[in-house]
């Protein structure tokens, strides 16, 4: 590719980048506030011209922490979900994971929003996308 000053781009290498290197991404956001993910459950690509990164994409497994029901019965006994959110929090940290997700839909946010939030969840800014490999629109 060439620019308008004639200057010629080559186009960056795209890799895997292995987890021996993977230190080289410290510096940029989501890694900053949450870490680098562990290679067990991740792969990230990278877009490299000579030795810096100029772009990448993680690839990663989540963990989910949802559904969660609650008989009608047994819903307005507060102390309830706070023992299963312990018993669950527990499992997350003794599994070393450093952090889960949960989608409170739109239609369920009046009753969900605020219990999640008090348990410590934080809302995320956007929207959740989905794709499934091999069906996607062409």
């Amino acid at each position: 590719m060439t620019t308008d000053a004639g200057v010629v781009l080559s186009m960056p290498d795209v890799r895997v980048l292995p987890p021996e290197d993977w230190d080289r991404l410290a510096e940029f956001h989501p890694f900053t506030e949450f870490g680098i993910p562990h290679p067990e459950y991740a792969t990230i690509v990278v877009a490299e011209e000579q030795d810096e990164i100029v772009a990448f994409w993680c690839l990663f497994q989540t963990v989910h922490v949802e559904p969660m029901w609650i008989a009608d019965a047994h819903r307005h006994r507060p102390g309830l979900i706070r023992r299963l959110w312990k018993t669950v929090t527990t499992v997350l940290a003794d599994a070393g994971i450093p952090a889960a997700f949960a989608v409170i839909l739109d239609e369920n946010a009046q009753a969900t929003l605020s219990p999640a939030l008090r348990l410590g969840f934080k809302k995320v800014p956007g929207d959740l996308f989905v794709i499934t490999p091999g069906k996607e629109k062409t």
